[in-house]
């Protein structure tokens, strides 16, 4: 899942379940996502 208050430069965030019933978060890195547009996209 993307995390980050700025809609075009946020953290990847990895989250799993393990087999001792525990969770395992991992980042893989940053990413940048284009802002959406139109009907559906982002509100300036």
């Amino acid at each position: 899942m993307p995390v980050g208050a700025d809609p075009c430069l946020q953290q990847l965030i990895r989250i799993r379940r393990v087999a001792n019933g525990g969770f395992q978060r991992e980042s893989p890195g940053d990413v940048r996502f284009m802002p959406l547009i139109g009907e559906g996209g982002w509100r300036s």
